[in-house]
Order: structure tokens, then sequence, then C-alpha cells
């Protein structure tokens, strides 16, 4: 508010005529100051190169600066008085509402790392800094969020983690080959078929990494293309399952499913690779004497198809994470199963182009279910 005037008395005389007056000045340089301190603060956060956003307790978006404008694409006008959930990915959604609930018990929460989503859909990997933010009163009137980018340092960490991943099945390539040469110079024998398999199963391994890896980047790049056919989802299901039981035999799989046809527009090679990544995590991390069932259900939109077992089940940290690049799930078998963690990264973006979801309904000590839902009628949106 503007400062008040100067207060001022006037004496007159019996004639009203002003004889004499006091004027009162108050010294209003602190105030000034202040005011300048607050218009400089908001010069440097709006100028800020990083993205500072402040909400109420309602996540709902009251200051958006030029910095927020950089990273996620919109202008302040399209973005205040919207929730906050449009930066958050659908999955992360229950992450950001336990963010606010930890805000509102007074807690502040530092370089918080996560994905966020911008405007066009692709995803950063981000740094969060929040504080609760209160009235005179001492309550909560909202939170106000520094978010950075820091999607090239996650980079150069995915690049250590690829190299390291890819050099270890060619390391036991290599050293079974010099094996079998050994053989062969030495006793001019065949390569026996044992070392034949382990030879494959490297090959195969380093096949999966490279296939992840070129399928990250193109999503990353929004170069991942379907070539959608009208297809009968049941012979999809039934040549992923007749592939696992040869790999796994000494597995049980169940398959539940309609009787009748089941014609949906799809890209049958990628639903084949969402089918057969989903079974390999539930045979990877699950105890070999426990059943995989595979249930198929339609309803007048949609075919639901889940892949459920009987495991250790996932905390719901680690659910909410598990849709990230290079991320896996924790367990004993982790470490021999090696991998980039890329798999069901790849998959939540193959079902998205067809305009499904992909989901996980999971609790410690009772298994866990993946699933995805495909809808009947489908125009894909980037459909070769």
């Amino acid at each position: 508010p503007p400062p008040p005037p100067p207060a001022r008395l006037m004496l007159k005389d019996n004639k009203n005529l002003i004889i004499a007056g006091i004027v009162v000045f108050l010294d209003i340089t602190e105030q000034k100051r202040a005011e300048q301190d607050q218009a400089t603060l908001a010069a440097i956060v709006q100028d800020s190169d990083d993205a500072i956003i402040s909400k109420d307790v309602n996540g709902v978006i009251k200051t958006w600066n030029r910095g927020a404008q950089n990273l996620f694409g919109y202008r302040a006008e399209e973005a205040i008085g919207r929730p906050i959930s449009i930066i958050v990915p659908p999955e992360l959604q229950s992450e950001e509402q336990g963010i606010l609930h930890r805000l509102m018990g007074g807690e502040r929460i530092k370089n918080f790392e996560t994905v966020r989503l911008t405007k066009d859909q692709r995803r950063i990997w981000v740094s969060v800094t929040a504080s609760p933010l209160s009235d005179s009163q001492a309550k909560m009137r909202g939170a106000s969020t520094i978010v950075r980018d820091v999607t090239a340092k996650k980079r150069a960490v995915e690049a250590v983690i690829a190299a390291h991943e890819l050099r270890t099945p060619v390391t036991g390539f290599s050293l079974l080959l010099q094996f079998a040469q050994m053989q062969l110079e030495k006793n001019n024998r065949p390569v026996d078929l044992v070392t034949l398999k382990k030879l494959r199963t490297q090959i195969d391994r380093l096949s999966r990494l490279v296939v992840d890896l070129l399928d990250v980047s193109r999503m990353e790049r929004g170069a991942l293309k379907l070539k959608t056919a009208p297809t009968d989802l049941h012979s999809i299901i039934a040549e992923c399952l007749d592939t696992w039981k040869l790999q796994a035999p000494a597995r049980a799989i169940t398959l539940s499913e309609p009787a009748q046809p089941i014609e949906i527009n799809v890209d049958r090679d990628r639903i084949f690779q969402i089918l057969s990544n989903l079974l390999d995590n539930a045979l990877k991390y699950t105890p070999a004497n426990t059943p995989i069932e595979v249930v198929v259900e339609t309803t007048p939109e949609l075919v639901r198809v889940s892949i459920k077992d009987h495991g250790p089940g996932i905390d719901d940290r680690q659910q909410a994470a598990l849709s990230n690049p290079f991320e896996r799930g924790a367990g004993d078998p982790e470490e021999q199963a090696g991998g980039l963690g890329l798999g069901l990264f790849v998959c939540r973006g193959i079902i998205e182009l067809h305009g499904g979801k992909i989901g996980l309904k999971s609790k410690l000590g009772s298994g866990s279910t993946f699933f995805f839902e495909l809808p009947k009628t489908l125009e894909s949106r980037k459909a070769a």
C-alpha cells in the first residue's frame, strides 16, 4: 500500500484564520527498502533459470516463473489456476500427493529427484526442492517449489550403467569364444553343445539390451512408430506362451481367456514384446515353484491382459519408480538377472502409443500383477 500522508495539525484564531501549523513526518525508509527488496526478489524469481512454482494446499498452481515456462513449455497464463498434476506422469500422481502431505506437516523437501512431464508430453528428470508457505497465523497456505532439470546428469549416469551392462555379455561371449578356440586348437574337437548354449545366451542378452536402448532413444525423440493391423489377440498370447514354455519348461504358466475371438487393431510385434517382457519379469523375480497366471478380460470398450505372480511383491516406493528408465525391482535375483531396467519403461511407451495404459497392483508378501489395457477401437496417435 502507498505510504500514509504526513499528519497535519492546524491552529486557528477566533476568526477561523490559520495562525500556526504542525506537520508530523514519518520515516518510511525501511518500508521503501522492503518494497524495493520485494521487487528485486520478484525479478530474480521471475528471471531465474530454475523453475520456481508456488501452489496452494489443493495443489493448484498460483505462480509460474519464466524458468518454469522454459522447462515445461506452459506459459504462465496456461499454468496458473490449473492443478500441478499437469506436469506429473499418471503413475506418479500418488507421489505428488505424498509430497504435498509432507509439506503440510511442515517438512522441507530438498533435492528430490523424480520425473515430470512437459507440455508436449516429454519426460524429463528433475530435482525438486519444496518448502511450505505459511500465513501470519502459521497456518500453511501452500508451497513453494524449485525445480531443476537434471536430465543431462541422469543420462550421464545411465550411459555408465549401459556401458557396464553391455560389457558384461560381451566379456562373457569373448571368454566363451576363447575357450571354444582352445578346444579346437588343442584337441581338434568340435565345440560342445553346452558351450554353444552359453554363447547363445550371451548373444540373446546383448541383443535385448541393444533393442531396449534403441527403443528408449526412439521414444525420447518421439520417433517410435507403430505398424498396426487387425489382429486376433488370442494368437499373439498363444505364440508368446509357447515360446516361454520352450524356454522355461519347468515353470507353470496358466491362461484364462474368453472363448470368443478378440480382434483388435495393434502392432503385433510390439504387443508380443510387451507380453514377453512381463512374463520374463514374472519368471525372473519370483520363486521357481510358484505359478504365473495370465488372465485376459474384455469389456465393450477395452481388453485387459494381466500377468500375475505369487512372488514377494513390490512396495509403494518401488512401484512409483519402476516405470522410469534404468529402474529395476529389488530382491535377491536382481544382481544375477542383470539388465538395464528399461523393459517396463518401453512397455509403458508402447501401450500409450496404442491409446491404452499399463499398471501394477502389488503388496509386499502378496505377489504382483502387471496389466495393460487396450481400447477395442484404436486409432493410434503415431501409427505408421
